[in-house]
């Protein structure tokens, strides 16, 4: 081989190396940049499960460096030595058994601020102490020196002095401790608080009349402690009510009478004109859907206040799936948007907006329905010829509200709020108002029907749903030992003072209170949802964001009672309603309602209140 060959043959060896090693180095950097973006995207939808593990990662690495000295090499030395001695000293395994706590916190707690909280809590009396008992004094000429083995507890130390760092570390340790005692606990101290108090204030209450109490459970509310060993019957019919009520939420009963159904507030404004003629536009639907081949003729049309209502006949060989997709063809050959919906069970109708709508008045709904067998009526709408359309609450038992801005959704729970006014008693029902936005409910700050002040702060929300759970627990306790299945069923058994009223919670915007991840609040919405129908507490959650991360599954399973007004998409009306249809609302009021009598939701518009009609009501039941 001739030298030119042998250096030939080189070249191409080199340049086979480096090809392999370029090819080599491109894989490695695209797995590198994959794994960065993996980590990447897991920070931008998990971030708190990323930050716990590393913060987990490095606690471990802290604990090992501390507790097995000389095993990570110099860098551990170096960690160990600069950082971990110069500030915590002997001290230093508390770096890293906070760091391990908070990853830990990150990755498996619920509540994971509480926790957060509770950690740096004991973290820092914990540092404080440990100065305190490493801490020594050697001799020096002329003076003492103290040598400080705890760096940062000796920084705290000193700026604040040993009386304000004494009750700073004991206050901060006392809150600690509390933070990680669960809810459970808590709530079990707590009434076995409020049982000791309200025995002691029986045994002082009969001692003042000469009487002494002897034989009272400990673990009975207050309205069964004076006639403990009579019958329940005797009991019901004899004991009045005189539990404290919650702080929070003011529940108890006023001592006089309200009107029940008022009258003459609404008399210019309870009729319209319903006498309109329907059937406008038959032919030009027929024509629509035969222009996308498909025979339908139009049976029986009614006309409401905003839409006329077409019963669809499909001709022979027509299926039920041909007419509903045939929905954006018709609507785009008639010029209004247009629904297909399930007139019966056994028929099908299209809705077709009124160029020209009537609005209807709240005085027309509820004037209505003031004489119907309902617990707690609920006027929803007129749906076509114009029939009034009301709900009971108690059968839904919650109610879930979903609707864009402009398509009427704050009006309607003014109206539904104004309902429950119009049709109970202050005794009957207390509302509970949360409203984010500031300016929808204040309007009945003043009515006797509000068990709380408008909540408009997110940190209020927790602790008022709290005292809700609590209170569903109290009325649980209550219908156990009178014998009853419901609040409905317990009222009428005893006197009319000892009565609980119907509690309503009427949250705007809950979709806001989900997002600031307001602490507690979640819980305490499910939790209701699923026990709090038999006693009496009733949940209306509104929303103008229907998404799938707000409207979550447990939610929706628990909160049958739908009603969804103009949606932007087929999505949000299918995770609102679990069905299409919505997106074709033409808003003000416009709305499908899904209950137990229409479980394929029924079309109706809304009424329209003002805010005079609604000082007339909160005046007269005042």
């Amino acid at each position: 081989m001739t030298q030119k060959a042998k250096t030939t043959k080189k070249g191409t060896a080199r340049k086979k190396l480096i090809a392999g090693f370029g090819s080599m180095l491109s894989r490695m950097m695209k797995r590198i940049a994959g794994l960065c973006g993996i980590i990447l995207s897991a920070m931008r939808k998990r971030p708190a499960v990323v930050c716990g593990m590393v913060l987990s990662a490095i606690g471990i690495l802290l604990l090992v460096i501390v507790l097995v000295p000389g095993n990570i090499g110099k860098l551990g030395q170096w960690v160990q030595e600069r950082f971990l001695t110069v500030v915590f000293g002997k001290a230093s395994v508390l770096a890293g058994v906070y760091c391990l706590g908070l990853g830990l916190v990150l990755l498996a707690a619920r509540k994971r601020m509480r926790f957060f909280a509770a950690l740096t809590c004991l973290f820092i009396p914990a540092l404080v102490f440990a100065d305190v008992f490493f801490s020594t004094t050697q001799p020096a000429p002329g003076s003492v020196e103290v040598t400080h083995s705890v760096y940062i507890g000796y920084v705290l130390r000193i700026g604040l002095m040993y009386t304000g760092l004494a009750a700073l570390s004991l206050g901060l340790l006392f809150c600690g401790i509390i933070l990680f005692i669960p809810q459970s606990v808590l709530g079990f101290v707590r009434r076995r608080l409020r049982t000791w108090r309200d025995k002691k204030a029986l045994s002082r209450q009969a001692s003042d009349h000469g009487k002494p109490i002897t034989g009272v459970a400990q673990d009975q509310p207050k309205e069964f402690a004076d006639h403990a060993g009579t019958s329940p019957a005797a009991l019901l019919e004899e004991t009045p009510s005189s539990k404290a009520e919650s702080r929070l939420l003011n529940l108890k009963l006023y001592d006089r009478e309200f009107v029940k159904i008022p009258t003459g507030l609404f008399q210019e404004h309870v009729a319209f004109n319903t006498t309109l003629p329907p059937g406008t536009r038959r032919q030009e639907i027929i024509d629509a859907f035969a222009a996308v081949n498909v025979e339908v003729d139009i049976g029986d049309v009614r006309r409401g206040p905003s839409f006329e209502q077409y019963e669809i006949i499909p001709g022979q060989a027509v299926k039920v799936a041909q007419i509903r997709s045939c929905v954006d063809d018709v609507s785009l050959r008639i010029k209004q948007k247009v629904n297909i919906s399930k007139r019966t069970s056994s028929s099908l109708s299209i809705e077709v907006p009124l160029a020209e709508r009537q609005t209807v008045p709240c005085g027309f709904l509820l004037e209505d329905t003031a004489d119907d067998n309902m617990e707690i009526p609920i006027a929803v709408g007129v749906g076509a010829s114009f029939a009034p359309f009301s709900v009971d609450l108690v059968e839904l038992p919650h109610l879930l509200i979903a609707g864009t801005t402009g398509s009427g959704k704050s009006i309607f729970l003014k109206t539904l709020i104004a309902s429950i006014m119009y049709h109970l008693t202050p005794n009957e029902a207390r509302l509970v108002l949360v409203d984010p936005k500031r300016v929808e409910f204040g309007i009945f700050s003043s009515s006797l029907f509000c068990a709380c002040d408008i909540i408009t702060d997110f940190e209020k929300v927790a602790p008022v749903f709290d005292a809700l759970v609590a209170e569903m627990e109290e009325r649980y306790e209550l219908l156990e030992r009178a014998g009853a299945s419901s609040i409905r069923q317990y009222n009428t058994r005893v006197k009319p003072q000892s009565r609980r009223p119907y509690v309503i919670a009427v949250v705007d915007e809950f979709a806001d209170l989900l997002m600031q991840k307001v602490e507690g609040f979640e819980e305490a919405m499910i939790r209701l949802a699923q026990k709090a129908r038999a006693c009496g507490i009733h949940l209306v959650l509104a929303t103008q964001r229907p998404s799938a991360d707000v409207i979550k599954g447990l939610l929706k399973t628990n909160v049958p009672g739908r009603i969804a007004m103009s949606v932007s998409s087929r999505a949000d009306s299918r995770i609102i309603l679990d069905m299409a249809g919505a997106e074709n609302l033409t808003g003000k009021g416009d709305l499908i309602c899904v209950c137990p009598a229409f479980r394929e939701g029924i079309r109706l518009q809304g009424a329209y209140i003002t805010n005079p009609e609604i000082k007339r009501i909160i005046a007269a039941k005042s």
